[in-house]
């Protein structure tokens, strides 16, 4: 496997580790994975040509090359501290580590800031919509996790809200990222006490 690729495939893992935002079985993870799509992808092809005996061979040799590439795959982001295995009830999980984030954001090529985004309360709830193709698929995680950072909470999967500002960093950055134009930004002004208590009880019961 070359270079490139299984950088590419260590991103695909990350992410989908990242968006996760819980352990996965080895299993489950590998299913959604690039590896995943490979393996599917060659069974669909068997399926279609199984009348020819001499491939079934080959198809074993493939899958377990797969397999092979996805354990060293993994087994380099363990020995890189970008994840972490444990064994739960007869299962091998996998999370994504502080060091594991810190790389998706380094492979979305932003410059790493040496301080983070300052957080200043709002009297207003912020919402933010986003719409970032699966082309940009790292840019879209570096974006969920800097709302992360800014004490946004997802409530569904591309709307986010949270009573801070949004940083005029922020803004600039993801117009350099080039993901400012899938965006949009809503104001409520006019929300109840009891609205956003709420909003800051569920960002504090996340931070637990």
């Amino acid at each position: 496997m070359n270079t490139l690729l299984s950088q590419n495939h260590k991103r695909n893992i990350l992410n989908i580790l990242y968006e996760a935002h819980s352990p996965l079985d080895t299993n489950t993870l590998f299913t959604h994975s690039e590896y995943g799509k490979l393996f599917n992808d060659l069974r669909q092809k068997y399926e279609q040509q199984k009348t020819h005996a001499h491939l079934h061979a080959t198809m074993c040799r493939e899958e377990k090359r797969i397999h092979r590439n996805y354990r060293r795959c993994m087994y380099s982001l363990e020995k890189q501290e970008c994840v972490q295995r444990t064994h739960t009830q007869g299962k091998i999980l996998f999370t994504i580590t502080k060091r594991g984030k810190e790389k998706i954001k380094q492979d979305t090529n932003i410059k790493t800031r040496h301080e983070p985004y300052i957080k200043k309360p709002a009297h207003y709830l912020t919402v933010v919509i986003f719409d970032v193709p699966e082309r940009l698929r790292a840019k879209r995680a570096w974006l969920r996790c800097v709302l992360r950072e800014l004490d946004f909470r997802m409530i569904q999967k591309s709307v986010w809200v949270g009573t801070n500002a949004i940083p005029q960093e922020f803004i600039q950055d993801a117009q350099y990222m080039r993901v400012l134009p899938y965006m949009n930004f809503l104001k409520a002004q006019n929300i109840t006490y009891s609205t956003h208590t709420n909003i800051k009880s569920a960002q504090s019961a996340q931070q637990k």
